[in-house]
């Protein structure tokens, strides 16, 4: 007799102003997935074919692609006991309806930070993706990430982050809604100012940043084997390489004066 584990899946629908062939594009080249997604891609097409990403060092993985159905349905899976992802894609009008599905999480507890972090990860990468294909389509761009783990509890770490100590000098981000303007000035000197795309209460956010271009800046603070995984991914379009890694060594820079020993990585 066979024995088959339940487990659990979460999905999200995101519908995006551009033809169903652009986000096919952004979900299956590596050129394309870098300005969403990880800032390090290669991609093998086909059934089959591999998925790469990485977000540096020890922060890589590779999925096996086992649905290739182009501008319908692509799906991948990774792991030991495997978790798959569907990307079902619909054209509406001129525009797409993409829809994610992520499966194969145990039921058991310690699934659960895995479980609502992919979930509210999904959610803030597909914000970046739509922002990117709508408001900077072809334009040149570059993700800049810092990554940390830090040795306290996510609400500790967000609680410093949103200090004076941290991105919260000047101005305020108490309250925020999507849509509301914000403007910032950070304990490193530099302002932030433009629209909130997404917010969470801990955790999770993303934003405009007029400065830079109009980039999309997005913060991700989740529970990470015990301890807080904290990122901040800055997606840079039309900028000058000099500016880029001026602004990655500025970001680099705060996150190990406001998290010291901590283990980081910047791309």
């Amino acid at each position: 007799m066979s024995e088959t584990t339940e487990t659990r899946q979460h999905e999200i629908t995101i519908e995006i102003d551009v033809p169903v062939e652009q986000v096919w594009a952004a979900i299956t080249e590596a050129d394309e997935i870098i300005r969403w997604f990880a800032p390090e891609a290669k991609v093998t097409p086909g059934v089959g074919g591999e998925m790469w990403i990485s977000w540096g060092p020890g922060m890589d993985g590779t999925s096996k692609i086992t649905v290739w159905e182009p501008n319908k349905h692509l799906q991948a899976g990774f792991g030991a006991v495997p978790q798959v992802v569907d990307y079902y894609l619909k054209a509406k009008e001129g525009k797409t309806v993409l829809r994610l599905v992520h499966s194969g999480f145990g039921m058991d507890a310690k699934f659960d930070n895995e479980y609502e972090s992919t979930k509210k990860g999904w959610g803030l990468f597909f914000k970046i993706m739509k922002y990117g294909l709508e408001r900077h389509p072809g334009v040149p761009c570059t993700s800049v990430v810092v990554y940390s783990l830090i040795d306290h509890q996510p609400a500790e770490v967000w609680k410093k982050l949103v200090s004076p100590e941290g991105l919260v000098a000047e101005g305020s981000l108490d309250g925020l809604r999507p849509g509301d303007h914000y403007r910032l000035r950070t304990s490193f000197g530099q302002v932030l100012e433009g629209v909130v795309i997404s917010t969470d209460s801990v955790g999770y956010m993303s934003m405009t940043v007029e400065p830079f271009n109009d980039a999309l800046l997005a913060i991700f603070c989740e529970s990470m084997r015990g301890v807080t995984g904290l990122t901040f991914q800055l997606v840079i379009y039309g900028m000058e390489a000099a500016r880029v890694d001026e602004i990655r060594e500025q970001w680099d820079a705060f996150a190990r004066n406001l998290y010291p020993k901590t283990q980081m990585a910047s791309l």
